[in-house]
């Protein structure tokens, strides 16, 4: 992909990444390992347009330490190609997941294979401040690599594109020890400000000043027209009135089947329990107490309806049980 090629519209971060990525190829990188993350979004935006322009071999992996073993393996096998090992970049989001490509970096450093090391760091105004993930990552391999350059995060300057022409340069030729004759891998901390996406593309192929339809616009635009019974009901946080159905419905127990006595009132449903006794009225009561109709709140819930319930008048008129203990 052409430098160039890059929309003008995209954010400096963006804009670096992609820059910083073409001259790596153009300098002979064929393969990058890439584990996903918020910070390196530039990055891995880069090498997926690169690998679908046929450019590199892009390799994804969720876990940093399997990414960067994996990028020492595909250095190592390289060699058996040309007898050279070439470079092979991992890129990995800032925080904790840097810490996770010591070991390969170490197995690197000792066995001589050119990594490249191209970790997403926060800008330097919010370095030091105490917040989650905010690691020191500038030197954090120590003396296990042949070059560690901590970028500065791109403004948009006209020379910022240039400078990262030679990094990359430089870095390859530390990489594959061109100078020293010792290879082994480099480390490019760069620091990336938001936004850290590329910008999106005009609907319909007009420009984002004419013709293209405004955020708000879109957000408030319906994706399908309801008709009026599809249109959910509005939630509430009270708690719904009760149904005057209630009473009524029957009630169902474990095994699904009507329990027994439901759609009664309270009232009903004990006398129906002593009905089956040989001594009615209960002792203690008189009949006429437990013989009288139930009052409307015990039987429909509501105190609009003065009636009583189908139950209650049934077992009023049904004489009481004749003997008793």
């Amino acid at each position: 992909m052409n430098p160039e090629d890059a929309a003008p519209g995209d954010p400096p971060a963006v804009a670096a990444a992609r820059r910083l990525l073409d001259a790596l190829v153009a300098q002979g990188l064929r393969d990058v390992v890439v584990a996903p993350g918020s910070r390196s979004a530039p990055l891995a935006y880069a090498a997926s347009a690169l690998a679908d322009a046929g450019c590199l071999h892009l390799h994804v992996r969720v876990d940093e330490r399997d990414a960067g073993f994996l990028a020492l393996g595909l250095a190592r096998g390289s060699a058996l190609r040309g007898g050279v090992p070439e470079p092979v970049a991992v890129v990995t989001t800032s925080g904790t997941a840097v810490a996770n490509l010591h070991p390969a970096v170490l197995e690197a450093h000792h066995a001589g294979v050119p990594l490249l090391l191209l970790t997403a760091d926060r800008p330097h105004e919010l370095r030091g401040t105490r917040a989650n993930q905010t690691t020191d990552q500038v030197g954090i391999f120590a003396g296990a690599t042949r070059l560690t350059v901590d970028v500065p995060a791109p403004a948009g300057l006209p020379t910022e594109l240039r400078d990262l022409d030679h990094l990359a340069a430089r870095a390859v030729a530390a990489a594959r020890g061109t100078r020293s004759g010792w290879p082994g891998p480099v480390h490019l901390d760069l620091a990336y400000r938001e936004p850290l996406v590329p910008t999106p593309p005009p609907l319909d192929g007009a420009s984002p000043s004419v013709g293209a339809a405004s955020p708000s616009t879109v957000a408030a635009a319906p994706s399908a027209v309801l008709s009026p019974d599809d249109v959910p009901a509005p939630c509430s946080t009270s708690r719904p009135r009760r149904s005057s159905s209630r009473a009524t419905a029957p009630a169902l127990s474990r095994g699904g089947s009507p329990r027994r006595g439901a759609g009664r009132c309270w009232r009903s449903r004990r006398r129906g329990r002593w009905e089956g006794r040989r001594s009615w009225p209960p002792t203690g009561s008189s009949s006429r107490s437990w013989g009288r109709r139930c009052d409307a709140s015990s039987c429909s819930g509501t105190r609009r309806s003065r009636a009583p319930c189908s139950a209650c008048s049934a077992v009023r008129s049904r004489p009481p049980a004749s003997g008793s203990r």
